[in-house]
């Protein structure tokens, strides 16, 4: 397909998309901003993590 013949539709759809991921990027920064020993807290839950037989 020829990408200078686009539908409007496929440019609004990319521009939301983009939107869309920079929001979430944003809040996930935000979050890791405001929580204290956030990515330390993550890691020691994944760590602590065990199987049970």
């Amino acid at each position: 397909m020829n990408e200078y013949n686009e539908t409007p539709r496929k440019n609004q759809e990319r521009l939301f998309s983009a939107i869309s991921g920079g929001f979430f990027l944003l809040l996930v920064g935000t979050l890791f901003i405001i929580t204290p020993n956030l990515f330390d807290n993550i890691m020691n839950f994944f760590g602590d993590l065990q199987l049970i037989d």
